[in-house]
């Protein structure tokens, strides 16, 4: 295939999958938009990973492989950005998949609406095959301008323009112009270094963006792994959180963009880290009650912490009350009400 008739590159970093990235594949070389590339970049696999990409590179021309050293899926993703040759991009995770029309609905749409990016829904999806949607795109328009979609991602409240819900910031449900990334030299930073690299490339490439539009009628497929990397504990995903926080504010900053509304979204989307890094405190194996309720104190006496739940701002009455309960250190109700809830 020439260079001219690839549509759309779709970068897929692979470590340690060999139970799932065959599954991913299979949607991928079946997809009914055919002028594709797929590049596959193995993140030092251990495992059978790469075998079973060798194997669908001999099936499919347009699967391209590339093996480097683990240094993780952000620095990976880079790799791959730089072997594109589409016109658009597209990142998928190994261990999920696409809907068989996907990536031809995403490029008609971007085509025809002329946006520098299309985002789709997604469903969460476990491996008995239960399937529930994670989101459909609320704002009340199909095209929006990139800086509004930045905005609602972090959290900023506009409910005229798009309710009260909150599009999910990952970029595994989009379609990206590589000529926006080129030409403002955009690359992911390391999960090692930030707990999620997704909303800082977001972030520059909305503020780089003119205008996104959405479909809503093909879907990309979370799937439940309980052996991948995000789902494990981190000891020092706190930590993390706080560096991801003070550098999403320092780039907001830098960008002209930062002001006392954006402030309190940003701090009403760190709660949700916030909760989240909690909640995994929480469930925990490896500690003892005891150690898990004074770490929990430990991060609710946190300064930033402390700053941000004192101007925090309710989406429903039982967040509310669980933002009350953090505001107030009260560790043991926490603790016993997301054992009994499973949320918090």
């Amino acid at each position: 295939m020439s260079v001219e008739t690839i549509k759309v590159s779709i970068i897929v970093p692979v470590y340690n999958v060999e139970k799932y990235v065959e599954r991913c594949l299979k949607s991928l070389i079946n997809q009914t938009l055919h002028e594709i590339e797929i590049i596959i970049v193995n993140d030092g696999s251990t495992d059978n990973s790469l075998l079973i990409c060798k194997k669908y590179e001999k099936i499919d021309k347009r699967i391209k492989i590339y093996s480097k050293e683990n240094e993780g899926l952000g620095l990976t993703r880079n790799y791959g950005i730089d072997k594109c040759r589409g016109k658009y991009i597209a990142f998928v995770d190994s261990d999920d998949f696409v809907s068989l029309d996907f990536y031809e609905k995403m490029y008609l749409n971007i085509e025809k609406n002329n946006t520098d990016a299309v985002f789709a829904g997604f469903k969460n999806y476990r491996n008995d095959g239960i399937e529930n949607i994670g989101e459909i795109n609320t704002f009340k328009e199909n095209i929006v301008l990139a800086k509004e979609y930045l905005h609602n991602i972090l959290h900023v409240r506009n409910d005229e323009l798009y309710g009260k819900n909150y599009l999910n910031m990952s970029v595994w449900r989009s379609l990206y112009k590589r000529e926006i990334i080129e030409r403002n030299n955009l690359q992911f930073e390391s999960e090692r270094k930030f707990i999620s690299e997704d909303i800082l490339f977001n972030i520059d490439y909305c503020l780089a963006a003119d205008k996104v539009s959405f479909q809503k009628d093909t879907y990309y497929f979370y799937c439940y792994n309980s052996n991948s990397l995000t789902k494990k504990y981190k000891k020092d995903r706190f930590e993390k959180d706080i560096i991801l926080y003070e550098e999403i504010i320092r780039r907001l900053n830098e960008y002209g963009e930062y002001n006392e509304k954006i402030q309190h979204g940003v701090d009403n989307f760190f709660l949700g880290y916030l909760r989240a890094v909690i909640k995994e405190e929480i469930f925990c194996k490896e500690k003892s009650k005891k150690q898990k309720l004074i770490r929990i104190k430990e991060i609710l006496s946190d300064s930033t912490i402390r700053k941000i739940l004192k101007s925090r701002e309710y989406d429903t009455f039982s967040r509310k009350i669980y933002d009350d309960l953090m505001y107030f250190k009260q560790v043991h109700i926490i603790y016993y009400l997301t054992k009994c809830t499973k949320k918090i």
